[in-house]
């Protein structure tokens, strides 16, 4: 048998407030709150992204809810939880000309 969990506009409420503090927690800039929320595939906002779901699943929300504080489909959030592979992006530094 199949579960459908309603998304309720109760939830959606509540998420996008923790969606807030948790961008808050985590200090990140008004440039970055856009593109977390934007189709930008940087590095960076990427592993913002991660870090994101990583802290709302904590508090306890659905990859549905998530996705769509996100403006993400549920399974792109699914695998942002699961991937393992991600570190900190590091900042590229360009060769001083010879």
């Amino acid at each position: 048998m199949i579960r459908v969990w309603a998304v309720t506009n109760q939830n959606r409420k509540n998420a996008q407030a923790d969606f807030e503090f948790v961008m808050d927690e985590l200090g990140i800039l008004s440039w970055d709150r856009l593109a977390v929320t934007s189709r930008r595939r940087d590095d960076n906002i990427v592993y913002i992204r991660y870090l994101i779901v990583k802290e709302m699943r904590k508090l306890g929300y659905s990859y549905p809810v998530i996705g769509h504080v996100m403006k993400r489909h549920h399974s792109s959030v699914i695998h942002l939880d699961k991937h393992k592979g991600f570190r900190m992006p590091t900042v590229r530094q360009k060769r001083a000309a010879d």
